[in-house]
């Protein structure tokens, strides 16, 4: 799954491949639109999702949904309720 900001950022990172064409492959918005997309995978039984990205690119993303997930370097757990 990808996480981006917007369509521009996602044509910048990412070209021209259709990824409009499969339904969550690609979070994008607000904050509580990209949370609702994770939150809809949990809710599908997910425990695990797989951020597509590169070094390259930088971690903003990375940092974005560990924020939305209350995440951070010192407790790598899952956040309670």
């Amino acid at each position: 799954m990808a996480v981006v900001g917007d369509q521009a950022e996602l044509q910048a990172k990412f070209g021209s491949y259709a990824y409009d064409t499969r339904p969550g492959g690609v979070l994008m918005g607000p904050d509580e639109e990209v949370l609702e997309g994770i939150r809809a995978f949990e809710a599908a039984g997910a425990d695990q999702v797989l951020l597509a990205g590169d070094i390259a690119s930088g971690s903003e993303q990375l940092e974005r949904v560990a924020g939305l997930l209350q995440l951070s370097r010192s407790d790598p757990g899952r956040p309670s309720g």
